[in-house]
């Protein structure tokens, strides 16, 4: 009898091993493990202010994270932009961010903002879609020429937009900063796209640099007024821009794009920069990058920018190391030189 209850009680924690095992490596839909193999995690993603392109796509992305990876918790904060961003990653506040390739370079080489406080933990995930900088003007502005002497919105404080105004802006002859002494001949407003829109309606500044993917909601709004127009870059004007800052490379804005765009506008661009920390653990990252690339639809309901998020084209425009767990996902597709 005893033998019996001991063969019996035998068999039964054989079956609930099994049936443990067997429910702990479970799939989602996505094809991604979840039940008790993986320990709960929590993304929050950096973006930038509500007006811009980051934000739409970053909700999104914490939302499909969270509906697809059951071990993960994801939801997007909207900030000053991608210098703010590189902090939140140096604080683990943000465990992913949405980055200019500008301040992802600065940050990870120290150079520009970061010369003194580089971040070399930062690890890219993917190239996202090319980021123009749209210089949006009241219509009676032609030219680089005419913005001296006038207020200009340069994007808010300590983000990318700003870094990239003043690359722009001073390559055209046009200088705002302190440094620059007596040869300031523009006056700086820093705030974010929404607040910038208002104050161009109101005439309070006589433009601004709103760095987003066509079509950014803010230039949009401004540009169905009729009131304004953005201003297109010469050849010269590109060449020279280009020359200072090798990283800016010309791209066309077709007509239609925007309301009353009605012929070709050249503007500077890069591509924008989805990052994490190194810190962060491989096989969430790989999660994470499989996800985004098998539901890239999803992210396009939120914002038309996102058709460019493509795994064939991960790596294109990034200078930086990316993260083991997106090579491991790329080497897996045969996307990845080594």
């Amino acid at each position: 009898m005893l033998k019996k209850g001991i063969s019996l009680l035998l068999t039964f924690s054989l079956v609930t091993g099994i049936l443990s095992a067997c429910a702990s490596n479970e799939t989602n839909q996505n094809g991604v493990a979840q039940g008790d193999s993986k320990p709960e995690a929590f993304i929050k993603i950096a973006t930038g202010n509500t007006g811009g392109t980051y934000y739409p796509v970053g909700v999104a992305m914490g939302q499909l994270l969270s509906d697809k990876l059951d071990y993960v918790t994801s939801s997007a904060m909207s900030t000053g932009g991608s210098v703010d961003n590189i902090g939140l990653l140096r604080s683990n506040e943000a465990q992913v961010g949405i980055l200019t390739a500008a301040v992802t370079n600065d940050a990870f080489f120290g150079e520009g903002e970061f010369k003194e406080n580089k971040y070399e933990n930062v690890r890219a995930i993917t190239s996202m879609w090319p980021s123009l900088q749209h210089i949006v003007v009241q219509k009676d502005i032609k030219s680089f020429e005419d913005l001296k002497g006038k207020k200009f919105v340069v994007g808010a404080a300590r983000s990318g937009t700003e870094l990239d105004a003043h690359a722009i802006l001073a390559s055209m002859g046009l200088f705002y900063r302190d440094e620059y002494g007596t040869k300031k001949n523009m006056e700086p407003v820093y705030v974010n796209y929404e607040e910038a829109a208002e104050a161009m309606k109101n005439k309070q500044v006589a433009g601004g640099l709103f760095n987003s993917a066509p079509p950014g909601s803010a230039i949009a709004d401004l540009m169905a007024t009729g009131d304004f127009h953005i201003l297109s870059f010469t050849e010269e004007e590109m060449v020279k821009l280009s020359k200072e800052y090798p990283l800016f490379t010309a791209y066309t804005i077709e007509p239609g794009i925007y309301p009353n765009l009605n012929e070709e506008v050249v503007a500077p661009g890069y591509p924008a920069v989805l990052v994490t920390s190194s810190d962060m653990d491989k096989e969430v990252i790989y999660d994470l990058t499989k996800t985004i690339f098998e539901n890239v639809a999803t992210l396009e309901n939120a914002h038309k920018a996102a058709q460019h998020i493509r795994a064939e084209t991960a790596t294109k425009g990034i200078q930086i190391e990316f993260h083991e767990g997106t090579k491991q996902y790329l080497e897996e597709k045969g996307l990845w030189k080594k």
